[in-house]
C-alpha cells in the first residue's frame, strides 16, 4: 500500500530542499571568507611583533601577504559573496579597513627602513622641510623620511605627495616624479 501524496507537503519538501542548497552554498562562501579574514588578522598580529623588535623585513613580508590575502578575499566576496548580502557588506567593510591598515603599515615600514623598498613603486605623503635646485631638478627633503624627492616642477607648499620608483644613488634614497 502506497501513501497518498499530499500536494502541499510535496511543495514544502521541494522548497526546503532549495533552502538547504542555498544555505550550503552561502555557508561555504561565508566560511571561506571567514578563514581569509582570520588569516589577515593573524598577519596583523604578526606585524605588531615584528615592529616591536624592529624587524622591518618581516613587516614587509607581512605587507605582501596581507595584500595577496585581501585581494583573494575581495575577489571571492565580489564574485560570490552577494549570495549572502549581510556577509557581503561585512566582508566588504573588512576589506576596506584591511587595505587602509596595510597602507599605514607600509608607510611606517618605508619611514623606518626605506631601503627595503628600493626598486618598488611607493607613495610619499609628507610635509617638506627644505628644498634645493640642482640642474633644473628640485630636490625636496621631507620631515618624516630619509627619502628625498626629485621633481622637475615644484610649487612650494606645506605638503608633498609623490608616487614613483624608489631609487638609490650612493647613500641617497630618492623618488622621481613628473
Amino acid at each position: 500500500m502506497q501513501r497518498a501524496k499530499i500536494p502541499i507537503l510535496e511543495k514544502m519538501k521541494t522548497i526546503m530542499r532549495w533552502i538547504m542548497v542555498y544555505i550550503a552554498i552561502a555557508g561555504t562562501i561565508s566560511f571561506s571568507l571567514f578563514i581569509l579574514e582570520e588569516a589577515l588578522q593573524t598577519l596583523v598580529f604578526s606585524s605588531w611583533q615584528s615592529i616591536s623588535c624592529n624587524k622591518w623585513d618581516t613587516v614587509k613580508e607581512a605587507i605582501t601577504l596581507m595584500e595577496e590575502t585581501e585581494s583573494t578575499m575581495s575577489k571571492i566576496n565580489n564574485y560570490a559573496g552577494w549570495i549572502n548580502p549581510l556577509s557581503w557588506l561585512s566582508y566588504n567593510a573588512f576589506g576596506k579597513s584591511s587595505r587602509h591598515y596595510n597602507k599605514a603599515l607600509k608607510e611606517r615600514a618605508i619611514a623606518n627602513e626605506p631601503e627595503l623598498f628600493t626598486g618598488e613603486t611607493i607613495t610619499i605623503n609628507d610635509s617638506f622641510e627644505s628644498y634645493t635646485k640642482e640642474n633644473d631638478i628640485f630636490v625636496i627633503k621631507c620631515k618624516n623620511s630619509r627619502i628625498k624627492i626629485h621633481l622637475t616642477n615644484f610649487t612650494e607648499s606645506k605638503y608633498v605627495s609623490v608616487t614613483g620608483i624608489l631609487q638609490k644613488n650612493k647613500d641617497e634614497l630618492f623618488v622621481s616624479s613628473n
